[in-house]
């Protein structure tokens, strides 16, 4: 959590000794009131409730998306669905200017990623990156129906 400047880790004896030493080097003090807060909330099992809740929006977001792809573009866009993330890799058909894609999109209202934004070369490739995480079931469906308008 950066804004508390706090985190955790689970991992084995060994591995928690030596991130503990690292961490003594870079920030002795810490803040034992957050810390203890935090701590509160993970013996209560709050955090663990919220991780189950947000795991399951964010899932059925995810599949929203999914299912609407497959219905609006039909074979025009592959995908496999991610097993974790807040966003689905896709594939277009040959043939599609990605970036024109885009550009459209842009002027629609809709804002996704093509490939070239993450590429070190620069190139382009067929492949959009949309993120789902901070939309709702309306957005999602808005968003893809502006998609398919600007394709």
């Amino acid at each position: 959590a950066p804004g508390l400047r706090l985190g955790y880790v689970v991992a084995p004896k060994p591995l928690r000794e030596r991130v503990t030493t690292h961490r003594m080097y870079t920030d002795r003090q810490g803040d034992q009131v957050v810390e203890c807060a935090i701590g509160e909330l993970f013996r209560d099992g709050d955090v663990q409730r919220h991780i189950r809740r947000a795991k399951r929006v964010y899932q059925e977001r995810r599949d929203l998306l999914a299912a609407e792809l497959l219905r609006q573009f039909g074979g025009a866009v592959s995908f496999r669905i991610p097993a974790g993330g807040m966003a689905i890799w896709t594939k277009v058909e040959a043939g599609v200017n990605v970036e024109a894609w885009a550009q459209r999109g842009a002027a629609r209202g809709v804002i996704f990623l093509t490939a070239q934004s993450f590429a070190f070369d620069g190139r382009s490739r067929p492949y959009v990156r949309l993120g789902f995480g901070g939309l709702t079931e309306t957005h999602i469906r808005e968003a893809v129906r502006r998609m398919v308008s600007a394709f």
